[in-house]
């Protein structure tokens, strides 16, 4: 998502392919998936194992960052090249370097500390380890605050509390626009279309619970509507701030309203009250699969 929003932005140039824009991350996002534990299993893990690994111990860390960084660029190069998130190619790099080790319990890399492997002549750290020595403070107490710091400074704050983008928010609510469909279903000639309600609640809480767990909330949202706003025209200012106020909400709604069913409900629910699975029977399916025969 992160590559095609971005390459939205193109389509303002008249000789753009909208069907390639949109393709070519996912064909390039597939084939990488594929063919990096492929060639990586039959090609380059032998080779490291059979040449690279044993000499790994003489130098410890230092190899091991050498290596990371070799295959992070090397992946982040392809992964941009091929028009794929360049987050994507990081992905697939940690793969890559997690399966080239050997397993063998006399290999340089079987190690059950990171401490070990320093004081161990004959074992060499691994990846996991030389990351925890030197980047994983960096990445703590740097990297992650600013990767929030810059989601949260995206956000307009002050221009969020309009009267008019509150009310535009209010309207779009589930529970006023239910309101305002059924007003307009009762004012429409329509012929009325029959409903079939529950006869209890048991589907409405479950329902609403799988609602409240699966609604798009967190930094992702706010990171995806914000490339979007700025690197793309097809997100208004307007409809920006609207997608931010659907995104803050759900963040704080959508968790409380979990929290609060499986304190209150959770035990009705674990008893099977799950829409038809509280009707459903073993002799029940069984005249079900004798009918259908």
């Amino acid at each position: 998502m992160n590559s095609i929003i971005s390459d939205l932005g193109k389509l303002s140039n008249s000789d753009a392919n909208l069907g390639w824009i949109i393709g070519r991350p996912i064909v390039a996002s597939v084939a990488m998936a594929i063919v990096t534990p492929i060639v990586t299993k039959f090609l380059f893990a032998p080779i490291f194992r059979k040449y690279i690994e044993f000499h790994f111990a003489r130098y410890d860390h230092i190899s091991n960052i050498i290596l990371m960084t070799l295959v992070l660029c090397a992946f982040i190069s392809i992964a941009a090249y091929t028009g794929t998130s360049v987050l994507f190619g990081a992905f697939l790099a940690g793969t890559f370097l997690s399966y080239l080790p050997s397993k063998r319990p006399d290999g340089p890399f079987v190690v059950m500390s990171r401490e070990e492997g320093e004081q161990n002549e004959d074992k060499s750290p691994t990846f996991v380890h030389t990351f925890e020595a030197y980047l994983l403070g960096v990445q703590t107490y740097l990297m992650e605050p600013l990767f929030f710091a810059s989601i949260g400074f995206a956000i307009p704050f002050v221009q969020l509390w309009t009267g008019k983008r509150i009310w535009r928010v209010w309207k779009h609510l589930p529970w006023t626009k239910s309101k305002a469909d059924k007003t307009s279903k009762e004012s429409s000639s329509a012929p009325d279309v029959p409903i079939e309600t529950p006869k209890d609640n048991a589907s409405m809480l479950s329902a609403l619970l799988l609602g409240s767990a699966m609604v798009a909330r967190g930094e992702i949202g706010l990171l995806i509507i914000e490339i979007g706003y700025n690197s793309t025209e097809y997100v208004s200012e307007e409809g920006f701030i609207t997608g931010v106020w659907a995104i803050l909400l759900n963040t704080i709604i959508g968790p409380v309203t979990v929290g609060l069913l499986v304190k209150f409900y959770g035990k009705r629910i674990e008893e099977g009250e799950w829409g038809l699975q509280k009707d459903s029977s073993p002799s029940q399916e069984k005249g079900n699969a004798q009918s259908a025969v």
